[in-house]
């Protein structure tokens, strides 16, 4: 059915993307580069390539070669042959349930330390959370580690890294059971002062 759709174009690909590229994590560059390619392939285009992508916008074909491999790393666009297939944009396009598992999680992992911390997290930051992710580092353990920055009153991706890499060193996988340490009491000689000499 999506097939007849399709060649039929009945169905608005281009209007779908502009819609609902921000729910896929699109860049706007990026989108650009789809919308030339999805008008090349309703003409039948079978090869697009980055230099005819690049007569239709003002990008450096190395860009936009970048932009391609990004687009097909995050499956949006997939490899037959010698030439790239849209068909991976349109299956989202047309998906109903966009947002995957992981990504409501990550979602509610950003909410969550953006509560803690009383502010936004910039795209670095939530870069960074998605590099803990990637690492290894558990839901759980990440925001326990929140929680330990927010009761010392530190408000740094840079501190929760921290703390993640020293329990990561120090064998602790699960959080569960791991409570929040402490401050390292300093030792304070006594002098009798009263009793100087």
């Amino acid at each position: 059915m999506k097939d007849f759709l399709k060649n039929n174009n009945l169905i608005d690909y281009k209007g779908l993307l502009i819609v609902r590229y921000k729910e896929l994590n699109i860049t706007e560059q990026n989108v650009m580069i789809l919308l030339v390619m999805i008008m090349l392939d309703n003409q039948g285009v079978k090869t697009i390539t980055p230099q005819m992508i690049s007569q239709y916008m003002y990008l450096q074909t190395g860009i936009i070669e970048k932009s391609l491999v990004e687009l097909v790393g995050g499956g949006y666009l997939s490899l037959k042959g010698n030439h790239l297939a849209l068909n991976g944009l349109y299956d989202m396009l047309l998906a109903k349930e966009l947002v995957k598992k992981e990504d409501k999680q990550r979602l509610n992992l950003v909410e969550i330390i953006e509560n803690e911390f009383g502010r936004t997290l910039s795209p670095i930051e939530m870069e960074t959370i998605r590099e803990w992710d990637q690492l290894g580092y558990g839901e759980e353990m990440i925001l326990n580690a929140v929680k330990e920055a927010t009761l010392r009153d530190i408000h740094s991706l840079r501190y929760i890294a921290t703390i993640l890499q020293n329990w990561r060193e120090q064998g602790i996988t699960n959080s569960k059971k791991r409570t929040v340490a402490p401050e390292p009491k300093r030792k304070v000689d006594m002098y009798d002062w009263l009793n100087e000499e």
